[in-house]
């Protein structure tokens, strides 16, 4: 029996229950070695790369049956390679080993030529169960590169069991990396079951040029882990593996897409855990083009700056639908976190239904649910339902449940239940620029905890402000003096620069310790002009507690406001 790497024993108990599992199953049996392979079927046991690479023009292609084994030590384990035509490697039960001592792939399908030039690249697992394992100081376990305008496919069929350990010297080291550099669409469809583990790498790379799309359908039956840390330790901080390869800390996630200028679609239902730093659950890169993820799947994190979901676009349009519960427990990790640039022409939307648990009490940076920086022209808007639960403590600054900065229009429309704590902590932040600013909130609670705490935090500096709210609503502010001895705790707060300001409550009570209001309408932010009106419309009970507290507080310059209150007041 050859064991797939050799390396230092440890005691069992120490080892990773899933590195184990799979160096035990990648281990093979050795037939004595037999020729290169030529074009065409395959079948059979290798200690030397299988090779199809014609002239050019010709297409290459490598069909393997079931049963092959492939084994390298130098070199690629199964290559394709054609100049100006198709290249496809089709593989059925194979089993794939390659620790070569030079950053080769171990599966790798390859297009050379000119950029107009045709040719697709396909890797296709077509059936039985599949293992593909990478050390030594390899590349990626299975790439597709295409030069050529097209079309890069990867594809696991329904019924179909692939299992990808990369465990390589270095970082960038991939489970699947396909890179379409000749700006021809890339579509990725893993239908049926297995594993992807990578140290220092992502699980699944796609990377779009120019005008090509980006497609990528991952189905429940998937498992995705990002290994940030030690590889051989499995992630366990407390074995030491000084003299093993260090993974890198690179931005990895388990699913990574990028797209120049073309569209980018992603449908995730695998199972996704990012340990270290920097690891990632989902990151998709947009360019021009517009951005469409949905998402389904769990999503787990434990490294600083660990987001749950990561999706960035230079002027392009981003949409997001979740339903997939997110947890992330690192420093600075954002359960969804989504940016454009400045100069970004198209519109933000998120939906999110699944519950997010994020941060730590440790953490020094806090943790947010849902964290979005809009800078372009384009308009932000958020709904969903899904519960929030920000777990950081008293000197994790920011910990917000919902936070947006928009540069225009930005709605939430939100009903699920949102507790967090931390310094500046809102359960519900939302910033406009230059355009209205509004939340609506139908859930049962909010509540946040420690100093400057808010419930709902609505600002914007050129247009208006409007508040309507349900739920029972707490922000406890805690100074050095203990509950209620610190500063700046509102339940609804909402300001302007000069516009209307509007605050409707509903709810049953809303309850504030600390310096503040329970309810605080204001048309002087940053010293604006004070010109607008405010409107307050209250029919909850309202309690008031600490120093200099107030039940209910309009700021104008002009004295234009309208204060109705159906509520008992308790100050």
């Amino acid at each position: 029996m050859l064991p797939p790497f050799t390396r230092r024993s440890k005691p069992a108990s120490t080892r990773s229950a899933l590195g184990v599992a799979i160096a035990n199953t990648f281990a093979l049996v050795m037939l004595p070695e037999t020729a290169h392979a030529v074009c065409g079927q395959q079948s059979g046991t290798y200690t030397t790369t299988q090779t199809c690479t014609p002239a050019s023009g010709v297409a290459a292609d490598i069909t393997t049956l079931a049963g092959t084994q492939v084994t390298t030590t130098a070199g690629n384990a199964l290559l394709v390679r054609s100049t100006n035509a198709s290249s496809s490697i089709l593989l059925n039960s194979t089993r794939v080993q390659s620790t070569p001592p030079t950053a080769v792939s171990a599966v790798q399908a390859q297009i050379l030529g000119g950029v107009s030039g045709p040719g697709a690249a396909l890797i296709n697992f077509q059936s039985g169960s599949n293992l593909i394992q990478s050390g030594g100081s390899g590349l990626d376990a299975v790439a597709a590169i295409n030069t050529n305008a097209g079309a890069s496919t990867v594809l696991v069929g329904a019924g179909t069991e692939v299992n990808i350990n990369n465990r390589a010297v270095g970082t960038e080291r991939d489970g699947i990396d396909v890179n379409a550099s000749g700006g021809g669409d890339i579509v990725f469809q893993h239908a049926g079951t297995g594993s992807i583990l990578t140290y220092g790498g992502n699980n699944i790379w796609l990377k779009g040029a120019l005008g090509g799309n980006v497609t990528a359908t991952v189905g429940a039956g998937v498992s995705l882990t990002v290994d940030n840390n030690d590889p051989l330790s499995g992630g366990d901080p407390n074995i030491d593996d000084e003299n093993d390869p260090q993974a890198g800390t690179g931005n990895h996630a388990g699913l990574h897409t990028r797209a120049i200028s073309g569209n980018t679609t992603v449908s995730n239902a695998a199972t996704i855990r990012g340990m270290g730093l920097n690891a990632f659950g989902i990151f998709t890169e947009g360019g021009t083009g517009t951005t469409n993820l949905t998402n389904t799947g769990s999503i787990t994190t434990d490294g600083q700056n660990g987001f749950g979901i990561r999706s960035i676009s230079t002027t392009g349009s981003i949409h997001i639908v979740n339903s997939g519960d997110i947890t992330t427990t690192g420093d600075n990790a954002h359960a969804i976190y989504v940016n454009d640039n400045i100069g970004a022409t198209g519109d933000i939307s998120i939906q999110n239904y699944g519950d997010l648990v994020v941060g730590n009490a440790t953490d020094p940076v806090g943790s947010r649910g849902i964290y979005v920086i809009k800078r372009g022209t384009g308009n932000f808007s958020l709904t969903g339902s899904g519960n929030i639960t920000v777990r950081n403590g008293p000197d994790s600054t920011r910990a917000n449940g919902i936070i947006i900065t928009a540069a225009q229009n930005g709605t939430v429309d939100y009903s699920g239940d949102i507790v967090t704590s931390g310094p500046g902590a809102s359960a519900i932040r939302l910033d406009s620029a230059d355009g209205d600013a509004t939340v609506n909130y139908t859930g049962n609670k909010l509540e946040t905890l420690s100093t400057q705490a808010h419930g709902i935090y609505v600002t914007s500096l050129a247009g208006k402000a409007t508040v309507s709210s349900g739920g029972t609503i707490n922000t406890h502010s805690e100074g050095a003096g203990g509950e209620g001895t610190g500063i700046d705790a509102y339940g609804l707060r909402a300001e302007t620069g000069g516009q209307d300001v509007s605050i409707t409550y509903t709810g049953p009570r809303i309850d504030v310790n600390g310096t503040g209001a329970a309810i605080l309408a204001n048309t002087t932010y940053k010293s604006g002009t004070g010109a607008g009106g405010a409107t307050i419309d209250n029919s909850g009970e309202l309690v008031a507690r600490g120093n200099r507290q107030r039940g209910i507080r309009a700021l104008t310059v002009t004295a234009n406001q309208t204060i109705i209150n159906r509520g008992a007041i308790t100050t």
